[in-house]
């Protein structure tokens, strides 16, 4: 599978916030209350796949929905390479 594949297959952070929060029943206004992150901001990072959100931003999120980051926000761990000295 290509990395294009898995990027289709995987849900984007925008999608992981929107499912959340609507399963919850709140708005981004209300999001943004219990986050107190904007809600301009909520709504960027659920539009706009491109949106890179800052980590406290994130973390904010995740608290107010009652979730971790993790789970928010998953990425693929890789291993890291050596670099030959």
């Amino acid at each position: 599978m290509t990395g294009r594949e898995r990027a289709k297959r995987e849900k984007s952070w925008g999608v992981r916030l929107y499912e959340r929060r609507k399963a919850l029943g709140i708005t981004q206004a209300q999001l943004a209350e219990l986050s107190e992150v904007t809600q301009q901001a909520i709504s960027k990072i659920e539009t706009n796949p491109a949106a890179v959100p800052r980590i406290y931003t994130i973390e904010a999120i995740a608290r107010a929905l009652g979730t971790n980051v993790e789970e928010l926000f998953p990425w693929e761990s890789r291993p890291r390479q050596r670099v030959a000295s």
